[in-house]
């Protein structure tokens, strides 16, 4: 009976020292997790190329927002300039007019009062602006507008317009080509004529509203017929 429980105990006992794994030394721990990174290293490369994408996407659209709004604003402004100066000419109103001139505006002449007959067609005349390159001051250039909207027995619309803003990025100085148009009628005319023309202006933007600081002719003419040319007829 003894022998029996002796059996019984045995075969319960359960020999411990063959189940229990030993631990790995610390070795052979970190030569497995740098294993893992040699086989998953294109995880990591791929982790650090989407953090990059991301911060060159935040960074390039933090730029292009600025460089957007910025010449919104200074486009807008140089629209207010040009419609006061529009008005301004429309009205013959030379006060209003000097007020847009920067006190040291250098520029050229615009050719204003200076046409060259080009071309005549069935009684279409077509004058080119002439522009002699000389340099002139502000009153110089406030001269030539006088001049010229003086010519005209009447003045029935001025426009100027923002043609390309060719400079305004980080810079107190925006530059931009202008289209110029006058529909008007010329003292020694009996019709109106159109004149255009596209000049090139440089604006102070350190002021509002912007001043001018220079102006030059790109180019322009004046077409004008010596007969009226509606044709009247009947409805």
């Amino acid at each position: 009976m003894a022998k029996t429980r002796k059996t019984a105990y045995e075969a319960r006992t359960v020999d411990t020292s063959r189940t229990v794994e030993k631990a790995p030394p610390a070795e052979v721990r970190v030569a497995g997790r740098r294993g893992f990174f040699r086989r998953h290293r294109w995880l990591v490369w791929l982790g650090a190329a989407a953090m990059v994408v991301v911060v060159l996407a935040w960074g390039t659209g933090a730029y292009v927002d600025r460089v957007g709004w910025e010449f919104f604003y200074k486009g807008q402004d140089v629209v207010a300039t040009l419609n006061t100066m529009a008005r301004a000419l429309r009205a013959r109103d030379l006060v209003s007019l000097e007020e847009l001139y920067a006190p040291d505006f250098e520029g050229r002449l615009l050719g204003l009062t200076d046409m060259q007959l080009t071309d005549t067609r069935d009684d279409v005349r077509i004058y080119a602006l002439q522009s002699k390159g000389t340099t002139l001051q502000r009153q110089a250039a406030l001269a030539e507008w006088q001049a010229y909207i003086t010519g005209f027995a009447s003045i029935e619309e001025v426009q100027l317009h923002v043609h390309q803003l060719e400079k305004w990025w980080g810079t107190n100085e925006v530059v931009a080509s202008v289209r110029y148009e006058l529909i008007g009628v010329p003292k020694d005319e009996s019709q109106a004529g159109i004149d255009r023309a596209y000049f090139r202006m440089h604006f102070d933007a350190s002021q509002k509203p912007f001043k001018i600081r220079r102006a030059e002719l790109i180019e322009g003419d004046r077409i004008i017929s010596s007969r009226s040319l509606s044709c009247g007829c009947g409805g």
